[in-house]
């Protein structure tokens, strides 16, 4: 399919998808809407960016308290046998403290399987397994794509403005000097992965050694043989100019400190892993965050070096992790304030 009619058809379903999810949240007027991740997630903040009317909590962030009165909707991209969605459910319920008056639930897909053998209270369309339909189901997975397919929402990004010291920028020039760079610093994996909607290669990823980026002093905190990875893509179209998207991951197993209390919990901020901190066991998040953003310190620190060095300027433009942001909103205020002063 060509890309204008590949654009048009994408266009086309989502508008379809924001204006179900629009009527279905604005019907029964939900509390707390509960997105599966990732798709369910994904879609949730790209349709319906702005949520002031109701909560969203991820699947495991749910807390323990009274429901009753609560109507909250669980959404998630398909069900085929609506398995998945109504053990979230379940879930759900068994954390409702009040069980003599529990919640309204209901359970939104976007494409339900005509067998589905499991209640769905909303959908959008439903399939099944004959040639006509299964499009529809390819569709929605080129929407994925046109998405973030490269970017996930569980994975801290660091966007990048790249430019030109002298003369006319040129993106070939650019991605070649950065695989020059990436291929000195660890095993390189060339990748070729095209966003056509968004003009967006992932292009590398490369598997980097802890310890050459200042993190053997956390070495306590991970348990098995790991190396870092770093996932990087290039953006280029009429909306973001000549962006560089950095992911870092922090893949060696973690381990939380052993301690009383995480800061977390009683000073509504990560802990910072030094012995002047209590810490305890559900540190594992804190643990996952500074590994990551010492990791991403570090190695940002690196590129923005060697890249201008070779003549392009770079502008740090945002920082953001999804996940993070949704999974402890209490933090949010401070939550990137180290990160994002680091990076200005």
């Amino acid at each position: 399919m060509p890309v204008t009619d590949k654009k048009a058809t994408i266009d086309k379903l989502q508008q379809g998808l924001k204006k179900f999810l629009v009527d279905t949240i604005e019907a029964e007027k939900f509390d707390i809407v509960i997105p599966i991740m990732r798709k369910g997630f994904f879609l949730l903040e790209t349709l319906f960016p702005e949520h002031k009317e109701f909560d969203i909590f991820l699947p495991d962030t749910l807390p323990e308290m009274s429901l009753s009165d609560k109507r909250i909707l669980i959404l998630d991209d398909s069900a085929r046998t609506g398995s998945t969605i109504n053990k979230e459910k379940q879930r759900v319920l068994e954390k409702a403290t009040n069980k003599n008056n529990p919640p309204t639930i209901r359970l939104a897909v976007f494409l339900k399987h005509k067998a589905c053998g499991e209640p769905i209270d909303h959908y959008y369309k439903e399939y099944d397994d004959n040639n006509q339909t299964l499009v529809l189901k390819e569709q929605l997975s080129d929407y994925f794509d046109s998405l973030c397919h490269q970017l996930d929402p569980d994975h801290l990004v660091i966007r990048v403005e790249i430019g030109k010291n002298q003369g006319e920028f040129i993106a070939s020039e650019f991605l070649d000097v950065m695989r020059e760079i990436l291929k000195q610093k660890g095993t390189y994996y060339e990748q070729n992965s095209v966003c056509t909607l968004w003009r967006r290669n992932k292009f590398a990823v490369c598997d980097l050694n802890p310890t050459e980026f200042g993190l053997e002093r956390f070495a306590k905190y991970w348990i098995t043989e790991g190396v870092c990875k770093a996932r990087f893509c290039f953006e280029q179209n009429d909306i973001v100019p000549n962006s560089l998207f950095i992911v870092p991951m922090f893949y060696p197993k973690v381990i939380p400190p052993q301690g009383k209390e995480c800061q977390r919990v009683i000073a509504k901020k990560f802990c910072d892993l030094s012995a002047n901190h209590a810490s305890g066991k559900q540190c594992v998040h804190c643990v996952n965050f500074v590994l990551t953003a010492e990791f991403a310190k570090n190695l940002i620190t690196q590129l923005k070096r060697e890249i201008m060095a070779k003549g392009f300027t770079v502008n740090i433009t945002s920082v953001s992790w999804l996940e993070i942001e949704l999974r402890d909103k209490s933090l949010r205020p401070a939550l990137f304030s180290d990160l994002e002063d680091f990076f200005k």
